[in-house]
């Protein structure tokens, strides 16, 4: 029998996480009775009760596990995670959203094309929901200038994604800490199907994404995969160079020709736009400075809690990831960031 684990990441989710994991979890097995299906849960930190609502739901749901996070460390983390921590037995592993805006329907139709020999199956956004015409555009613009420098087209793609065990073990190998999990699936060129999905609308809560964080997502992961902005930098700089030998041009003949050299205005804005070119520049250098820096410490992505510790100072009544591990049909350990992290 086929074993396959649906990964979903979770934060700040009690009203409805328990609902929302019954729906992923019954669409899935009711459509394939033929696969062991196993839920793994990554708590990134919830800090409203999720970790008690999961506690509950595992107490119940012997086919579920959660791993927790000390603290928020983010989606991209989460979904590593998951990744780590799948079990060798495992064929596929299958990421969707905890808040059902990814519709748990479609997973047989996955199931479907990954076992026609699809190494990868992606659900594509085909229509963005109630989503603002303020979201969409900046949404339309990152995918086109993400294109333009990486040369990767993931218009329209989203984390909901079924990939198989190699591909998995791919990506786990990958050394870096910093991840960007669309662009690095699109950037490996396994074979892969396409299927077209509206996002549904939120059951609780809002979109927690501002203006600010969308540019830092932006700048994040166009560096991640592209360097076509340092190469920016050579050429603003090569344009400042030439701008420069032609004023001065300009200059030394009008002083041979013994006139008076004026344009005080013009020298203070070319002083202000080369002053500008200059910061942004090093702006740019800092940067990818950083991100370097990030990587070099080998800090780890996550840190994982200890499976007693909990944000109460309620014990846990039941481990959920020994409840699994002793189901017959799979187990699944839990995974540490230094024993299983890329190196």
């Amino acid at each position: 029998m086929k074993k396959i684990l649906i990964v979903v990441p979770v934060f700040n989710e009690a009203a409805s996480i328990e609902e929302n994991l019954r729906q992923i979890l019954a669409a899935a097995t009711h459509a394939r009775g033929d696969i062991a299906f196993h839920l793994l849960v990554i708590d990134d930190g919830s800090v409203d009760g999720t970790a008690e609502a999961l506690t509950r739901y595992c107490q119940n749901e012997t086919r579920a596990a959660v791993l927790r996070f000390t603290r928020n460390f983010g989606k991209e983390s989460a979904i590593t995670a998951g990744l780590h921590a799948t079990p060798a037995d495992t064929d596929a592993v299958i990421l969707i959203d905890s808040d059902l805006q990814h519709p748990p329907g479609l997973i047989p139709k996955m199931i479907e094309l990954w076992e026609s020999g699809f190494n990868v199956v992606e659900a594509i956004k085909q229509h963005r929901g109630k989503e603002s015409a303020y979201s969409r555009l900046l949404a339309s613009g990152f995918y086109k200038l993400f294109a333009l420098l990486a040369r990767l087209n993931i218009r329209g793609q989203s984390d909901f994604k079924l990939l198989d065990r190699a591909v998995v073990d791919q990506l786990n190998q990958l050394p870096e800490q910093q991840r960007f999990f669309r662009g690095l699936v699109q950037w490996m060129g396994h074979a892969t199907a396409r299927i077209p999905f509206s996002v549904a609308d939120r059951a609780n809560g809002s979109s927690r994404w501002n203006l600010l964080m969308l540019v830092k997502y932006a700048l994040h992961n166009i560096s991640s995969f592209s360097a076509i902005p340092l190469q920016l930098v050579t050429w603003a700089g090569l344009v400042s160079l030439l701008v420069g030998c032609v004023f001065g041009g300009i200059a030394l003949i009008q002083k041979l020709q013994g006139q008076a050299i004026d344009g005080f205005t013009t020298v203070i804005l070319l002083m202000v736009f080369f002053s500008g070119t200059l910061m942004l520049s090093l702006g740019i250098i800092g940067h990818y400075l950083s991100r370097i820096y990030d990587e070099i410490k080998r800090r780890p992505s996550y840190i994982l809690q200890s499976p007693t510790e909990t944000r109460t100072s309620q014990p846990v009544q039941r481990n959920p990831l020994t409840a699994l591990s002793e189901h017959p049909a799979a187990s699944l350990p839990l995974h540490s960031e230094s024993e299983n992290s890329p190196r």
